[in-house]
């Protein structure tokens, strides 16, 4: 179920750095936002889980 997340956030990360390498700090930025809500939201389902 947390497949399309995991490879959603592998996704992300690399644009991310793919955004920090070329100096967009703003854009970089945004994804990392997207990356931090995929976490929380993989977060709070885990513990929905246990």
């Amino acid at each position: 179920m947390n497949d399309w997340r995991i490879e959603e956030l592998k996704r992300l990360e690399k644009e991310r750095d793919r955004n920090l390498a070329i100096h967009c700090e703003y854009v970089a930025a945004k994804f990392q936002r997207m990356i931090d809500r995929i976490k929380k939201e993989m977060e709070i389902e885990n513990g929905k889980e246990n």
